[in-house]
């Protein structure tokens, strides 16, 4: 376009210089100024008359003298006179000289010769000419360019019709116009090469350039780079797509018109001017890098409401957070990455690698052969569940059928399909041991007597098991005497059961705010101290355990209590004043303890007897304290190391066979779960000796000194603390309790309470995980041995057993073996009845015993069942001395 409005232009300006010329030649006056052509100045007609006429006078004057040269003219002219020269062009005749006091002056006149003449009027013919015809095609051309008007037009500006080609430019729009066979049409060829520069106009630029069956622009729009979040809450333009170049909050986020509502949560969702949202596109979890905050505990908060909003299970941690303020909903999201949360407000947050795994191999404390002998040898056997709310028959479930006990009933008959077992649920809600071991504060339908001690009424079913669920209510209240006074009574009853305890997991640790405090650092361990503290009891007195606290913190917390790799945190550092306390907590932990001593040092600072003896922490009683879970180190009179335990009081004394050292030592002392091992380096072959210890659960505070004094033996200490194994988290805290709510009452769809009572999730994931396994089945091979229960019968005889009778059961047969002593009062017939080591299902009276007894001459024996007492009569025939011994064999089937 460009070109061709230049050609235009070049061709108007060449006819209107023609047609000038030709004006001028024809109508300038004879002294007008010469006429100028792109070839040079020509002179106009009048001047080529005169010039033609002056040169004729000159001829006349001269009488036609023309010189050869200057030279001559000079000689033959005056001062001032005018003479003629020959002219040596083609085209002139003379040059018109003067003599100028003696020198020859070119005045610049010529005669013309006549054909010269003609060629200046040819030329100036053709020159007119030419520009006529210029003029003429100009004219023809420019005809399509009309005037500017604000609207279009519809004929020419001489009246002529519109031809293709016309143009125009409007005066409203300042656009050219082209007219074609289809009307008017912008003529956007300028207009476009300005727009494409535009850098502001977003229908300009980019939007005007095509690519791939689109513009250009539309695919920039897409893909706008922008600083930060800052400078995207700002952005007004159009663009719809964004790439975030700050390395803190990297990613791409795409504007989505249709969310009017969504709040900026300064990671996933950026709300920009006019009320845009713009979202972010990413794939998996979210990560804490993308989150604003003022500080590390608001980038975790945000990056923990982000998720749960988003609907995401997972935050990755790239970094090292330390979080000082609360943390809402910290348990509800699970923390995977490189980095790690610490801080108050992260306890009970882990940050899980990613080689993590999920789930832990089965683990189990209840051997049926130790833990359920009673159970195992009765065919229909009672059992009984007492503790608290946690055992009732519907927990805040949403049936009879998704808490702890049903689970226990029905996994009982699942694994022990032959036995007819009479269950029986005596579970009052928040009671804690300190009620079980006397009475409740409050009594359902069948404790009808509230005089009458808890646990006698569990004595009233004479249970084979006793499954005891309690704890969370006792928390760090739980003491070790109360238990240990529970298990004396349980096993004075007139039928000594199996023992079994369950430990819990902790509560909710994001309840409703309503109860905060069961969230607490406190509280949360306090179940723990509970817990731990049943679990070592279990273990120390060889109860059956089903240990759900440490299965919770694996499912809920990510994490095994029990399954710890020792780190060293602290190196051999000097202890100016003999004793060791860092204030710091962990789980389990190990220190190597170095004396400078001789004989009579040792003495003074172990020997048995001292006011103030050297102490080690072993549990949480007593917290960061010398009192409490302790273990005292002494040196008896006789050289060997003793060691005396103590929780909430003494309960064992431990003299062992290891040599005390008589000069200076190292001393490691080694807690592992239930565990302590002490160890004098070096000699560890003779001189290491590890015994299991009660002690609550918990965090525990190391520390070691004299007891009750700033002072202590040690000279300088190494400290290694227990880090928990890892695992992926299996559910959240709303998964495994239900939604909080200030009522703490059932949730849907699954149940619990959002605050202590779990859901069928929960209990499913953290209870059954431990209950549902072969350690619920009696066992089915066993021996053992009893002391028969003898009654004479027939004869009166004096009978009794001089020794314990052993049994031994292979599946359903069961073999006695033993021996009677009798003595006869009078006559040669007697008979007694004898008790049997397990109770069968049926004792017929003449099928189901086998007896073979070694009698004298003249002497027989039987046995016979008795099916009312499910007891064996045995008879003696025959001659009898007044006292004999008789060995008893016999066997018998349960069902």
């Amino acid at each position: 376009m460009a070109d061709q409005t230049q050609r235009l232009d070049i061709a108007t300006v060449k006819a209107e210089i023609g047609s000038d010329i030709l004006s001028r030649f024809s109508n300038d006056a004879v002294t007008a100024d010469p006429i100028s052509t792109d070839s040079g100045t020509i002179p106009n007609l009048k001047q080529v008359i005169v010039s033609i006429q002056e040169g004729g006078a000159e001829k006349i004057s001269f009488a036609s003298t023309i010189y050869s040269t200057t030279a001559a003219g000079i000689a033959a002219t005056t001062n001032g006179a005018i003479f003629l020269v020959k002219s040596d062009e083609a085209d002139e005749i003379y040059a018109v000289w003067q003599n100028s006091s003696g020198v020859a002056t070119d005045t610049g006149k010529r005669a013309m010769a006549a054909q010269a003449i003609q060629d200046a009027m040819q030329s100036a013919t053709e020159a007119a000419q030419a520009a006529e015809d210029s003029a003429d095609l100009a004219t023809g051309r420019t005809a399509r360019f009309l005037v500017s008007v604000a609207t279009p037009p519809v004929i020419r500006d001489d009246g002529t019709p519109l031809q293709l080609g016309d143009r125009y430019v409007n005066t409203e729009n300042q656009a050219e116009y082209i007219y074609k066979s289809s009307g008017w049409i912008v003529n956007e060829s300028l207009e476009a090469i300005a727009a494409i520069k535009d850098d502001t106009d977003p229908a300009n630029g980019a939007a005007q350039v095509g690519w791939d069956g689109e513009t250009v622009g539309a695919q920039m729009s897409l893909s706008k780079k922008i600083a930060d979040y800052a400078a995207l809450r700002v952005y007004t333009g159009t663009a719809t797509g964004f790439k975030i170049t700050d390395a803190n909050f990297s990613g791409n986020f795409i504007l989505d018109p249709s969310d009017t509502v969504s709040a900026d949560d300064k990671s996933t969702v950026i709300v920009g001017a006019a009320g845009r949202r713009y979202k972010r596109i990413y794939d998996g979890r979210i990560q804490a890098a993308w989150c604003e905050g003022a500080s590390d505990s608001a980038i975790i908060q945000a990056s923990i409401d982000a998720a749960l909003r988003e609907g995401k299970s997972e935050v990755g941690i790239d970094r090292d957070y330390i979080c000082d303020t609360a943390l809402t909903n910290r348990t509800n999201i699970r923390f995977v990455g490189a980095g790690s949360l610490s801080g108050d407000s992260c306890y009970r947050v882990r940050v899980m690698p990613e080689w993590a795994p999920t789930g832990r191999e089965p683990f189990q404390d209840l051997i049926p052969a130790q833990h359920l002998r009673a159970f195992s040898a009765a065919p229909a056997p009672t059992v009984v569940i007492v503790g608290s709310s946690t055992g009732g028959w519907a927990a805040d479930s949403i049936d009879t059928g998704g808490g702890v006990t049903p689970m226990l009933q029905r996994l009982l008959g699942k694994y022990n399909p032959e036995k007819n077992i009479s269950f029986y649920n005596r579970c009052i809600g928040s009671q804690t041991f300190a009620a079980l071991n006397s009475k409740p504060t409050s009594f359902p339908s069948w404790y009808t007597d509230t005089g009458r001690d808890w646990l006698q009424y569990i004595a009233d079913l004479a249970p084979d098991t006793v499954y005891i669920i309690c704890g969370s209510n006792d928390s760090s209240s739980a003491e070790r005497p109360v238990i240990k006074s529970i298990l004396d009574k349980l096993a004075a009853f007139a039928k000594s059961p199996d023992v079994v305890f369950f430990t819990q997991p902790s509560v909710c640790p994001d309840p409703d705010p309503a109860f905060a405090s069961s969230g607490t650092r406190a509280s949360q361990e306090g179940r723990d101290y509970a817990a731990g503290l049943v679990r070592s009891m279990a273990r120390y007195y060889k109860k059956g355990l089903i240990d759900a606290n440490r299965m919770g913190g694996i499912v809920l917390d990510g994490r095994d209590i029990l399954d710890n790799a020792s780190m060293r945190i602290l190196p051999s550092i000097p202890v100016t004043s003999g004793r060791f306390a860092p204030g710091l907590s962990t789980i389990d932990f190990s220190m190597s303890l170095n004396f400078n001593g001789s004989a009579a040092a040792n003495d003074a600072a172990f020997l048995v007897g001292a006011t103030n003896p050297v102490f080690v922490k072993t549990g949480a009683v007593g917290a960061n304290s010398d009192s409490g879970d302790i273990a005292y180190i002494q040196k008896t009179a006789e050289g060997f190391l003793r060691v005396q335990l103590y929780s909430d009081g003494l309960y064992q004394t431990l003299t062992t066979g290891v040599v005390f050292p008589t000069t200076s030592f190292t001393l490691d002392v080694i807690k592992v779960g239930n565990v302590l091992t002490l160890s004098f380096n070096g000699s560890e072959d003779i001189a290491r000796v590890s015994f299991n210890i009660i002690a609550a659960g918990g965090e525990m505070y190391p520390r070691t000194g004299y007891y009750n004094l700033t002072s202590g033996p040690w000279t300088s200490v190494v400290l290694n603390v227990g880090l928990p194994k890892l695992y992926k988290k299996l559910l959240t805290s709303q998964e495994a309790w239900g939604l909080p709510n200030p009522a703490a009452s059932r949730q849907m769809p699954y149940g619990g309470n959002g605050l202590n009572h779990l859901s069928s999730l929960g209990t499913r994931e953290i209870y059954g995980r431990v209950m549902d396994t072969p350690a619920l089945r009696g066992v089915n091979t066993d021996f053992g041995e009893y002391s028969p229960g003898l009654t004479p019968g027939t004869g009166t005889p004096t009978v009794t057993a001089p020794v314990t009778w052993a049994w031994t059961r292979n599946g359903n047969i069961v073999h006695v073996d033993g021996v009677v002593s009798v003595s006869l009062a009078s006559g040669s017939t007697c008979s007694f009845s004898a008790t049997l080591p397990i109770v069968p299902a049926v004792l017929n009276q003449d099928k189901t015993i086998a007896l073979i007894m070694s009698t004298g001459a003249g002497q027989t024996g039987a046995g016979f069942g008795d099916p009312a007492n499910k007891v064996v009569q045995i008879t003696l025939q025959g001659a009898s001395p007044t006292a004999a011994k008789y060995r008893v064999m016999l066997s018998y089937r349960l069902s």
